[in-house]
């Protein structure tokens, strides 16, 4: 019996009544870029460094960002708010993410992006950054 439940589920793959389609005129999620380096930074300054992430829908139908969070919310990284949540196909939105130490320290952390890509479903931007003590 689970042998033919496989068989039906992989025959029914594809565009169907149900929405669910990875062929190519599905919507495909495009992350840039997929790592960040914020270098080093003095820490408890005030002192921040930002960068622009940009999610672009390289499918056809329209791409819906359903979540977009911190793997480790402690860390001192914070994201801006994503321009839209519906990319239509060959369009792109952005966001800021900024790294504002307080203390020193390593810090890593990732973004993840929760889409309703049929292939995709979450992808993840890394990010790193250090903090030392500033000098006198």
């Amino acid at each position: 019996m689970p042998l033919l439940l496989l068989a039906l589920l992989v025959a029914c793959k594809g565009d169907d009544d149900t929405g669910v389609d990875s062929g190519p005129e599905a919507q495909d999620i495009s992350i840039s870029p997929r790592e960040i380096d914020f270098g080093g930074l003095d820490a408890g300054e005030g002192w921040t460094l930002s960068e622009v992430v940009t999610i672009t829908n390289e499918g056809e139908r329209d791409l819906h960002i359903l979540d977009l969070t911190l793997a480790a919310p402690e860390e001192p990284f914070e994201l801006g708010s994503i321009g839209t949540v519906r990319i239509p196909g060959g369009q792109a939105t952005t966001f800021v993410v900024t790294f504002k130490p307080v203390e020193a320290g390593a810090f890593f952390t990732a973004i993840r992006i929760w889409s309703d890509d049929p292939d995709e479903l979450m992808r993840e931007v890394l990010l790193q950054g250090a903090a030392v003590e500033p000098e006198d």
